[in-house]
Formats: structure tokens, C-alpha cells, sequence
């Protein structure tokens, strides 16, 4: 699914993104640290690296499944 909003510029391409609805909550962050993080002068928070594995694509859904905001994005794409 496309994103409805603009996602954050920082966002390293790929399948998952995050949009500038966030609000720096915290949760995904937690959630997936290897992927996610949160900018250190704006509010919000942005894929630095996208996940390779079966196993860190779960853990990058796990994150996008409990946004509060709803504003983490998975695009359906061969992740190669």
C-alpha cells in the first residue's frame, strides 16, 4: 500500500517508510532498533536501513501493526 502522505525524507528506499504524520512516539523505535530511528532534531522517526531477512521483515511489520498513528508503510516489493 502507497502511503497517503509524504513520507520523511531520511527514509532509505525500499519497501517500508514512514510518513510525516509521525509523531516521534517512541514505539517503533523500540520495537525494531536495527531499521528505525528516531531523527535527532525533528519529530519523527525514519528507516535508516531497510530489513533483508524473512526475520526482519516480521520485526519491521511487528512495528508498522502496533504505529499508533498508523503511519509506517510496507510496499510489497522483492526485497532481493
Amino acid at each position: 500500500m502507497k502511503p497517503k502522505e509524504p513520507v520523511n525524507p531520511e527514509n532509505i528506499p525500499g519497501p517500508f517508510s514512514i510518513t510525516e504524520e509521525c509523531i516521534s512516539c517512541e514505539v517503533c523505535w523500540k520495537i525494531a532498533p536495527d531499521f528505525i530511528e528516531s531523527h535527532p532534531i525533528h519529530t519523527y522517526a525514519y528507516f535508516y536501513k531497510q530489513p533483508k531477512s524473512d526475520l526482519e521483515v516480521k520485526k519491521c511489520m511487528e512495528a508498522l501493526k502496533t504505529c499508533p498513528v498508523e503511519c509506517i508503510y510496507f510496499e510489497d516489493v522483492d526485497l532481493g
